[in-house]
């Protein structure tokens, strides 16, 4: 029955079990739809079919807004194209945390869309536990995503986070690639992509077509907690920034955009450099080369070789402070032999050389 209620692209509104469906001539619906055909179709065409989506459902407002925009794009194929995904973690209260996965499936199943949900640890983790949370539920969403064949993720990223995360960046001091904000796609693991096709839309928006819909989301209370840097960016410091300067998160995007460029050119220099630079045994630099490529890209190639040598997870503990430092002290004009001694690496530093290597 439910997909004789999605028969064509100039369909109403459809009232679908006390859920209205919106129609998706509908704005906000034309704008992530685009978003999610441009992220996720062959050749990048905003006109494309869409790609099959595990869309990752909270149960909040902007996750809620995915799922009811989507699914209005997607129209009859919304069955096949669309699975709806929510993680429980443990770093809530059992009872809290089942409601948002409760309300998450009883919007999929209002929708007709398939759902399914996983639970993460990560309480007894060290370190942040909210980069924890994030991590695992990344991980998780790739899991679910991977077994059921489907290539991509969306998640309800919109265009105020964008303009928190430049903020925040800004605030820890964040070069190029930091100020760049929340990419509109990047690769997971096994073949899968993660996609934010709300990042147009602003969190009124969103919430503004549950409200058509007549869907009540949930609220967590966590995001009340102005103890947190997001949260209090998110109430303080950008409706602060939006009322200076109205549309402002736009202006953001466009400066993170051009930030994301220049990193991608300091990024292309340094993967150069590092390809005629590596060992059997790490990396091996003449001094001199990396001198003339400048500080950016010589931070950047260290960073990448770290990364190369020690994984990924060696970059959070090498804060950019020890990377200026090496970079300093590359580029002048000092010969005694230097050792720094990194987690997980050790950088060698003498007159004509500079040599990384895993510890």
């Amino acid at each position: 029955m439910r997909n004789q209620l999605f028969t064509s692209p100039c369909d109403p509104p459809v009232n679908l079990g006390g859920l209205t469906v919106p129609s998706r001539r509908d704005r906000t619906v034309r704008a992530v739809a685009a978003e999610w055909r441009r992220l996720t179709s062959p050749g990048k065409s905003r006109n494309g079919p869409g790609g099959q989506t595990l869309i990752a459902c909270s149960g909040g407002g902007d996750s809620s807004a995915l799922v009811i925009a989507l699914a209005a794009a997607a129209g009859r194929s919304a069955m096949q194209a669309l699975t709806v995904a929510h993680i429980v973690h443990d770093l809530r209260a059992p009872r809290e945390a089942d409601a948002d996965r409760d309300r998450a499936e009883e919007l999929a199943a209002t929708l007709g869309l398939p759902f399914v949900a996983a639970s993460v640890a990560v309480k007894s983790l060290p370190g942040n536990a909210e980069a924890n949370a994030r991590r695992a539920r990344y991980a998780a969403l790739t899991e679910i995503a991977s077994a059921r064949g489907i290539r991509w993720i969306a998640t309800a990223h919109n265009s105020h986070d964008l303009a928190e995360s430049v903020i925040m960046a800004l605030l820890r001091g964040a070069g190029p690639r930091g100020i760049a904000g929340i990419a509109p796609s990047r690769r997971l693991a096994h073949g899968v992509r993660l996609v934010r096709p709300m990042l147009v839309i602003s969190p009124g928006e969103a919430r503004a077509l549950c409200g058509q819909a007549g869907w009540v989301f949930a609220h967590d209370a966590t995001n009340d907690d102005r103890s947190r840097l997001r949260n209090a960016v998110r109430a303080e410091i950008l409706p602060r920034l939006l009322a200076l300067r109205p549309g402002a998160e736009r202006r953001i995007a466009s400066a993170a955009l051009r930030c994301k460029q220049a990193a991608d050119t300091v990024t292309l220099r340094a993967v150069r450099a590092n390809a005629t630079a590596q060992t059997s045994g790490g990396f091996a630099w003449r001094r001199e080369q990396l001198r003339a490529l400048g500080p950016a890209v010589v931070g950047e190639a260290l960073r990448r070789a770290a990364a190369a040598l020690a994984g990924p997870r060696v970059l959070d503990r090498l804060p950019a402070r020890t990377i200026d430092s090496a970079v300093r002290l590359i580029r002048s004009r000092q010969t005694d032999p230097k050792v720094l001694q990194w987690s997980g690496v050790v950088v060698n530093v003498d007159a004509h050389t500079v040599n990384l290597a895993a510890r």
